[in-house]
């Protein structure tokens, strides 16, 4: 099977959305822009950060279950 996948830009500098594709899952992280204007070290905002730990957590469970 071929997966593609695109990324388009937002309003922001980074994009704050994560993309899973594993095996037969495919999972859409919608980073939402943060109301707080935080950026770790790096470049990381908050909404980069929650689209990443679901994302990470969401294959955790995977590689557990």
């Amino acid at each position: 099977m071929l997966i593609q996948k695109i990324y388009n830009k937002g309003s922001v500098k980074l994009n704050e959305d994560e993309l899973l594709i594993k095996e037969d899952l495919f999972v859409v992280f919608d980073g939402a822009t943060s109301l707080v204007k935080f950026i770790n070290k790096k470049g990381e905002t908050g909404g980069k950060l929650a689209s990443k730990i679901d994302s990470n957590n969401i294959m955790t469970s995977q590689q557990l279950g």
